[in-house]
């Protein structure tokens, strides 16, 4: 999705700004040809996956996060690459680009930001050891949070939300793991302040 919004973006010539959680599946430190150091990181999210580049200051500040395995709240906004003078933006095209303002780990932000957990499960998944191993998960992780479940059955397209009643978790990046584990992809609902 960060991708699409990217180029919408870029499309419309329009900022955007932006706050993803997601779990880091994979991070190169390299070295430019200057020595200066740089980071290419690899991000997932419900919608899909994204690669991050990280320069100078934003490389400095943000690299202890940049660990694989790690889940994490980004936010930013959705703007130029680079800078253009106003006579020069009428011939040259310029890239967009999410541009990082904050990154924090997930386990820190749902005090503050989290107003829900959407699961997405699908029909070709359902059975009883999956029931089972999905309530003893959510059971081990009780927490505050709310908790709601998108059922998706693949052959129709339909999709069904049940709000959860009896469970609220605790999102932590254990659980979340532990989800990953069984095969459920996961969304985030926040209340950010626009």
């Amino acid at each position: 999705e960060i991708s699409n919004l990217v180029s919408e973006c870029e499309m419309k010539k329009t900022k955007m700004k932006v706050s993803v959680a997601g779990f880091i599946t994979k991070t190169e430190h390299i070295n430019g040809q200057s020595g200066r150091p740089w980071s290419r990181t690899t991000l997932e999210d419900f919608s899909g996956s994204y690669e991050l580049k990280l320069y100078g200051k934003d490389h400095e500040n943000f690299m202890s996060y940049l660990v694989p395995n790690t889940a994490i709240f980004i936010e930013g906004k959705i703007d130029e690459a680079y800078f253009v003078k106003g006579d020069e933006k009428e011939t040259k095209k310029v890239p967009y680009k999410l541009k990082i303002k904050n990154i924090m780990l997930l386990g820190n932000v749902t005090e503050t930001y989290a107003s829900g957990l959407a699961i997405l499960v699908s029909t070709t998944m359902l059975n009883d050891k999956f029931r089972e191993s999905l309530v003893k998960c959510i059971k081990k992780n009780k927490g505050s949070i709310g908790l709601s479940m998108f059922l998706h059955d693949p052959t129709t397209g339909y999709k069904i939300e049940f709000a959860s009643r009896k469970y609220k978790v605790s999102i932590t990046n254990k659980f979340l793991d532990e989800l990953k584990e069984l095969g459920i992809n996961y969304r985030i609902i926040t209340n950010l302040p626009k």
